[in-house]
């Protein structure tokens, strides 16, 4: 708060005689309006003054959590006699006052800084932050790159890496309670009781902390965002970093006996602040290690993601015509769509309904107690069909298993289509678009593996629902780099191969349920 808020107005420093009768005067004035109201402490030995700071809470004629600020600017036009109100326009919550000056009514005006606290409950939380000149926003320049935060809604400890991604949901909160950062910050509570005399009294005291480290502030200098807006801020903070540090620590260094390298100590020094936090707040210890764990399988995802995307054949690289095509099993129509057969099917034998298969089908390498795939003990079989695209013979009995000894012999299952398309159906290996990109080529592959529980990557006989897919992880698999890498190395173009038949009938089954709806109308 503070600042010249009427630039048109004359409103030169007061005395501090004149400070003190219209801040009291205005203290009367304003409880009759707000529930609570405080005046942030000032810093101490101040000669004069450029303006009057007020934090209130809980107004008496309205609600705190919808605040009318038209009402109150208003309302306090009224109280003050002959005074000037208005809104902040980049401070949002201040109502900026111009009053006469008291017993000097002709000669100039005087500033008054109302801060609207919104939430009545942390009315001590945001006096605490206004204190000594917002003496606060330095403990909290300390504390940020320690893990710790200090903002409007109290005091949060952040996840250590997820702050950097998604400082939102890094966030775990602490307190609202001023002592409760003191403690941690191993300050008493002098900065609560008005007890400094003098600014190099006050600054001790915030360098006292073991939160405190002058190489942090060289690095802040460094950046020339915070330098430039460093004016922005109030002259004691400028005063204790530009002035007091480096007359107490010259070039803002340490004795030798500490840690000089200020990355290392942030390192260090972060995780005992994480250690006392928790001991003063063990539930924050489960909300933190649960996101914790949460960002670590995430960022564990993210390196396999990129490298399977590293691993995947770019444009034409290992493509050939030769790429084996799957035995293709076409499923039973629903029970209410009737087939319109065509000569083409007639001719080739293939006239009836497609079988229904109703069981389950077991993944190569999973421990269901059927005989494993491409064992001589394994009694499923499928007969050859007349085409790809056709239908499969039926079974002698329930068809669990496949006589897949490698993954591009697993079969692949196609819906079923109501009548013949125009189009015939794809006989080769196809190229994908040209513009196809990685990221694509990740969701194909992705949508058609599956892994058995030792980790061994298998082609599905369906790929995944698109929505399914968006809750896949490769992580959950808990295969090696060294199998994910060959598999998207050697497998893309199998799975392609598929890609290619699905699209071709997902093409079709569209096309043809437009017609039918055509007819319909």
């Amino acid at each position: 708060m503070g600042g010249h808020a009427w630039p048109r107005l004359n409103t030169p420093r007061m005395s501090e005689d004149l400070y003190l009768k219209t801040r009291n005067q205005s203290f009367r004035i304003l409880s009759r309006v707000f529930a609570h109201i405080a005046v942030p402490t000032e810093m101490p030995a101040k000669e004069d003054y450029g303006d009057i700071d007020f934090l209130v809470a809980e107004p008496l004629t309205s609600s705190s959590t919808n605040f009318d600020f038209n009402h109150h600017v208003c309302l306090l036009k009224k109280r003050f006699k002959k005074a000037y109100c208005r809104v902040g326009f980049h401070a949002k919550d201040i109502i900026f006052l111009a009053i006469p000056a008291p017993g000097r009514e002709n000669d100039f005006y005087i500033q008054i800084d109302i801060k609207i606290c919104r939430k009545p409950e942390f009315f001590a939380w945001e006096h605490f932050r206004h204190n000594y000149a917002s003496a606060a926003k330095i403990l909290g320049s300390m504390a940020k790159p320690l893990g710790l935060t200090i903002d409007d809604d109290g005091l949060w400890i952040r996840v250590d890496g997820l702050d950097k991604v998604d400082l939102g949901r890094s966030m775990v909160w602490l307190s609202k309670e001023p002592r409760d950062f003191l403690r941690i910050a191993g300050l008493d509570q002098k900065i609560l009781k008005k007890e400094f005399k003098t600014k190099q009294e006050l600054f001790e005291h915030l360098a006292s902390t073991w939160l405190f480290h002058p190489g942090h502030f060289a690095e802040r200098l460094k950046d020339e965002n915070f330098v430039k807006h460093l004016t922005d801020r109030s002259a004691p903070f400028v005063d204790f970093v530009k002035k007091w540090i480096p007359e107490h620590y010259p070039e803002y260094k340490v004795s030798d006996r500490e840690t000089s390298d200020v990355q290392d100590w942030y390192k260090a020094t972060r995780d005992l602040v994480k250690e006392r936090v928790f001991t003063l707040f063990p539930a924050a210890a489960k909300e933190y290690y649960t996101k914790l764990n949460s960002f670590n399988l995430e960022v564990e995802e993210q390196r396999l993601r990129d490298l399977i995307r590293a691993a995947i054949p770019i444009g034409h690289e290992s493509f050939t015509q030769d790429i084996k095509q799957p035995l293709i099993i076409i499923k039973a129509l629903p029970s209410n769509v009737v087939p319109q057969i065509s000569m083409e099917m007639l001719n080739s034998g293939i006239g009836g309904l497609p079988p229904l298969i109703t069981s389950p089908l077991t993944p190569p390498g999973s421990s269901s107690g059927n005989p494993s795939p491409g064992s001589s003990d394994s009694t499923s079989s499928l007969a050859p069909s007349p085409s790809p695209l056709s239908l499969s013979s039926p079974t002698s009995g329930p068809l669990t298993t496949f006589p897949n000894p490698t993954p591009a012999d697993a079969p692949l299952l196609l819906d079923a289509l109501p009548r013949t398309p125009p189009v015939a159906r794809p006989t080769r290996s196809q190229l994908p678009p040209h513009n196809m990109s990685i990221d694509a080529k990740m969701h194909c592959i992705g949508r058609w593996t599956g892994f058995t529980p030792s980790g061994k990557p298998y082609i599905l006989l369906e790929p995944r629902d698109k929505a399914e897919y968006t809750t896949f992880k490769w992580l959950d698999g808990e295969a090696t780099d060294e199998v994910l890498e060959k598999w998207a190395s050697e497998m893309w173009w199998v799975i392609w191969a598929r890609q290619v038949h699905i699209s071709y009938v997902g093409r079709w089954k569209r096309t043809f349920e437009k017609e039918d709806k055509a007819i319909e109308k």
